[in-house]
This record gives C-alpha cells, sequence and structure tokens, in this order.
C-alpha cells in the first residue's frame, strides 16, 4: 500500500517538474497602463511586456535585448497582425480589446511559430539514388 502512494506522489512530482517549463500563465499586467488604441509610434508604459509574450511565442522578432522597450515599432505591429491573424480576429497592427483578451488567456508555453535560424544553399535539392536498400 505504501509503495502504490509513494509511486503516485513521485509521479505527482515528476509530471510537476517536467511540465512546469512549458505552463505559462497569462501575462501579467501589473505594470501596464492600458494599451487598448496604442499603435505604431506610441509609447507606452508596459509595452516591452507584450513584446516578450509576442516573442515567447514567436510572433516578435527582434535583433538585440533593447528592442524590448515600451516603444510601439514596425516590428510589434507586424507582431501583433501576425498574432491577430492566429487568433482568428480583425487584423489591424493596433491592441484592441480582442487582442488584449488572447494575450491575457491563459495558455501553454509552446510556441505556435517556430523560428529557424538556418537557410539552404543554391542547388538542387533531389535524391540521386531513387533505389532504397
Amino acid at each position: 500500500m505504501a509503495d502504490k502512494f509513494f509511486t503516485q506522489l513521485f509521479g505527482a512530482f515528476l509530471m510537476f517538474f517536467v511540465l512546469q517549463p512549458f505552463v505559462i500563465k497569462s501575462l501579467e499586467f501589473e505594470s501596464v497602463q492600458n494599451p487598448e488604441g496604442a499603435q505604431k509610434g506610441d509609447v507606452v508604459n508596459g509595452l516591452n511586456q507584450i513584446k516578450k509574450y509576442l516573442h515567447s511565442y514567436g510572433y516578435y522578432h527582434h535583433d538585440t535585448e533593447d528592442t524590448f522597450d515600451d516603444r510601439f515599432d514596425d516590428s510589434l505591429e507586424s507582431a501583433l497582425k501576425a498574432y491577430k491573424d492566429y487568433l482568428g480576429i480583425d487584423v489591424t497592427g493596433k491592441i484592441d480589446s480582442d487582442t488584449i483578451k488572447g494575450v491575457l488567456t491563459p495558455r501553454c508555453g509552446v510556441p505556435d511559430h517556430l523560428v529557424s535560424n538556418y537557410s539552404f544553399p543554391g542547388g538542387k535539392y533531389k535524391w540521386t539514388n531513387r533505389s532504397l536498400s
């Protein structure tokens, strides 16, 4: 009886620690002023958190850490359009209530879009040998 209890307890702890990195709660908006209506060129306190959220799911692409600022830039506008398209809501480059609702919805931590950092050199990509052995 004790073995079954400890096996279940161990399994619960294992599942918690294995799945924990993939579980992300909704974005915390404690230090964010209301971003609704924000558009390119605006500076809104807390936009850096929205950029980090969109980056974690593969939408916001940046070159340096300096781009996680509170300025609404071209990259954020592009990321918002892709995110809104994924959610199936009206695609605009602005933050609206539907966007905020999507960001606040708890979800897993797996990116929607995987970003690859490789490219193929020029050339033909066909198998030369067609017989399998």
